[in-house]
């Protein structure tokens, strides 16, 4: 007859940076951490699709699903020089709530996020956002995303646009087209824009 053999596997080995480091605790839930950001005493994960708060003092996580009372899917995070934290949601899932970009702010005094209001729906067909680096004349807190828009079952298209959360503006600067064999919808391949000593990109 066949003979079965069977074997354990080895246990998972903790592999830490080089240094004096050590481990503090693990995270929330298993899962691929999406983006990662440090706010004050306060680190946010996105793990696959929930967003996670881990309180740096007392060792406390704390999941946020929802922005008002929809479930929503965290696709970036950024920290402003202020220190406020603002978040890029999947616009698939704000579909039933038009109205709003999809972009949230986090109110650390109600301690929830919070849609921005785009009057002029200069984000509504967009499907992902990804933040860059603003300007260095940049003197306020201005947020640079570019926004991927699906244009047709052939081209994606891009949009640099800046929000001043100050005067709740959104300025569009400019649209970028490109085939979409070449790129993955969800993805910008011009996340590397910067901005030179005067302002230009």
């Amino acid at each position: 007859g066949a003979t079965i053999t069977t074997s354990t596997m080895p246990e998972k080995e903790e592999i830490l940076p080089s240094g004096d480091w050590q481990v503090v605790d693990t995270l929330a839930q298993e899962g691929y951490v999406r983006d990662i950001v440090a706010n004050l005493s306060s680190i946010w994960i996105i793990l696959d699709k929930s967003l996670f708060k881990y309180q740096t003092l007392t060792h406390i996580w704390e999941e946020y699903p929802y922005v008002g009372n929809m479930r929503f899917n965290p696709s970036r995070l950024y920290v402003a020089i202020d220190g406020t934290l603002w978040a890029g949601i999947n616009k698939s899932d704000a579909n039933n709530y038009p109205e709003f970009a999809p972009l949230v702010r986090y109110d650390d005094v109600a301690n929830q996020f919070e849609f921005v209001s785009d009057q002029d729906g200069i984000l509504n067909d967009g499907t992902g956002i990804e933040f860059i680096s603003g300007p260095i004349t940049n003197q306020n807190n201005s947020l640079w995303m570019l926004l991927t828009q699906e244009s047709d079952s052939e081209n994606v298209l891009y949009k640099l646009v800046n929000f001043d959360p100050e005067h709740n503006q959104l300025v569009q600067h400019f649209t970028i087209k490109e085939p979409r064999f070449l790129t993955i919808s969800s993805e910008s391949r011009f996340g590397d824009i910067t901005f030179g000593p005067d302002g230009n990109i």
